[in-house]
């Protein structure tokens, strides 16, 4: 398998990111089928529609993604750990597939953003709306 180089922020979807996708698009084509034609219910399912599909169409795998096994980047499970000495291990992922689940943080996320380009070892400050605090980075690996 090739991988590729992208300069923009691309849809990077793990397996069970794209998975978890085309369940909700297809649990959204069943509820606009279920709507009235012309409703604003229904044209919110179908900008919905519309948008998941643009983005499955235009995603690539994370394995696709050149990676750089010494810094933290998108698609990668995190361990971090905090100032009394508790460990949490979050995934930054794409928006889109941030909601799977708890320990999911979306790349635009405030923790995601301070974690991001740094190494394992490295103290990162997180700038949170709740106030900052810091973090030590202890792991990094990609997610499949």
């Amino acid at each position: 398998m090739s991988k590729v180089m992208l300069s923009t922020t691309p849809v990077v979807l793990t397996t069970a990111g794209r998975a978890g996708l085309q369940e909700r698009l297809a649990s959204a084509r069943r509820a606009a089928a279920g709507t009235d034609e012309g409703s604003a219910e229904r044209q919110r399912f179908l900008a919905e529609i519309t948008a998941m599909e643009d983005a499955l169409r235009q995603s690539v795998a994370v394995e696709e993604v050149q990676e750089d096994p010494t810094i933290v980047e998108l698609g990668d499970e995190v361990v971090v750990q905090d100032a009394v000495g508790a460990e949490e291990t979050v995934r930054i992922v794409h928006p889109l597939e941030a909601r799977q689940g708890a320990d999911h943080i979306s790349v635009d996320s405030p923790l995601a953003r301070a974690l991001l380009g740094h190494r394992p070892g490295e103290r990162v400050l997180v700038d949170a709306p709740a106030g900052p605090y810091e973090l030590t980075i202890l792991d990094r690996r990609r997610l499949s």
